[in-house]
């Protein structure tokens, strides 16, 4: 119900330390893109939160192998060679880059895994993340709260903190 109703965009957050006697800003920031206005909020958010803290974000784009490139019709994901992956790197890093005042702050990967969950996870054990910061959509049709099998699977295994943004449609 307050999902539905907010005014706003709102971040759910968990996996955070309880009891802790100290907080300490976080300073390894991943953010898991698919292009979509859920995930570039997710972006905006990390972003403000990167340039107040001094911390770093990579940005991920995960292409599941066992799909269908749309860049190259009857082709796997897994044919994506090195090139193409680099092509898709600097793309986001030009994307990202305009959008966040310390550009040198900024990383972005590509991966093929067999999922995106998979490779989510490898991803923050990989690079010693602290934050996930990950965008989500209201996919509810009855009372339950609903954002997804992926995102629903992250916030069970992903090993850091995890940030949802599900922002308000239609604002920034």
């Amino acid at each position: 119900e307050i999902v539905k109703k907010s005014p706003c965009h709102l971040v759910l957050v968990s996996g955070a330390k309880h009891g802790a006697t100290e907080v300490r800003p976080f300073r390894r920031i991943l953010v898991p893109t698919n292009g979509s206005y859920y995930s570039d909020a997710a972006f905006d958010l990390a972003a403000a939160y990167a340039e107040s803290a001094g911390a770093h974000i990579s940005v991920l784009y995960i292409a599941e192998s066992r799909q269908h490139n749309p860049l190259l019709p009857g082709a796997a994901v897994s044919t994506f060679g090195e090139h193409m992956q680099d092509v898709m790197r600097v793309t986001l890093k030009e994307q990202y880059a305009e959008r966040f005042k310390h550009p040198e702050r900024l990383e972005c990967y590509v991966r093929v895994d067999e999922s995106v969950i998979t490779g989510l996870v490898e991803e923050v054990q990989r690079g010693q993340y602290d934050l996930v910061v990950l965008g989500a959509e209201n996919k509810s049709l009855v009372e339950r709260l609903y954002l997804g099998q992926h995102i629903e699977q992250a916030i069970t295994e992903v090993p850091c903190a995890l940030a949802l943004v599900i922002p308000r449609v239609g604002t920034r």
